[in-house]
């Protein structure tokens, strides 16, 4: 088999995965806000290699200048952090979220547009993600692993989305019953993921089966 043939044929594979599921875990990091002199060159070098990261501008709640736990790691206030919020600024953030495949790889997902990760998005668009299997055993370990931009989608493009969203996942429908939630739903942020870097994980191919689609390079395969 060729390289184009190995490659048509690990896109089919993971685009299938893609359409078979339904749930998966975006995580996101805001962009860099104010910085202290102090150590900026460290992190603006750091940034080359990862990308948009935000430099704490004071030691996180918990933590010492020594990145050792604290002893008031227990008594936090919640005036460290914002409205609906559970993790300070600069931290990285996760959240699990129902998606609908469009198109090869984008995800669309649904969210309040006032969410940490919307918010992240807003700021950077910079977004990482899994869709995965549960598995107790390490042969059967499948999963991906994806990188690239998120972007919340407007006028007729949101509208398309919530039509494609709701075509793959009817219990949109169901929800919608709910007077309380069509009210929300009718406000409620579209977001799609458009992937520039996929890790296909089989490890029935063997521990730690692993292969890359860099769509950068080669966005439609062909």
């Amino acid at each position: 088999m060729s390289t184009e043939e190995r490659e048509a044929a690990l896109r089919r594979t993971v685009h299938s995965y893609l359409a078979e599921h339904y749930v998966a875990t975006i995580s996101t990091v805001a962009r860099p806000q104010a910085q202290s002199d102090a150590g900026k060159a460290d992190w603006e070098a750091l940034e080359v290699i990862w990308g948009p990261i935000r430099a704490p501008d004071r030691p996180s709640p918990g933590w010492d200048v020594r990145g050792e736990a604290g002893a008031d790691a227990a008594d936090a206030s919640d005036a460290d952090l914002e409205p609906g919020e559970q993790v300070p600024d600069g931290f990285p953030h996760a959240a699990t979220v129902f998606y609908a495949l469009d198109g090869e790889f984008d995800l669309l997902f649904l969210s309040r547009e006032d969410s940490r990760h919307a918010r992240d998005i807003a700021q950077s668009g910079r977004v990482a993600a899994t869709v995965t299997d549960s598995a107790q055993e390490w042969r059967d370990v499948r999963g991906l692993q994806l990188w690239g931009r998120a972007r919340a989608l407007r006028g007729n493009q949101r509208l398309s989305a919530l039509t494609r969203y709701v075509t793959r996942l009817p219990l949109l429908k169901e929800v919608a019953r709910d007077p309380r939630a069509a009210a929300a739903l009718k406000n409620v942020g579209v977001f799609q993921v458009n992937p520039e870097r996929i890790a296909w994980t089989d490890n029935r191919s063997g521990l730690f089966g692993r292969e890359i689609i860099d769509l950068r390079e080669n966005p439609r395969g062909s």
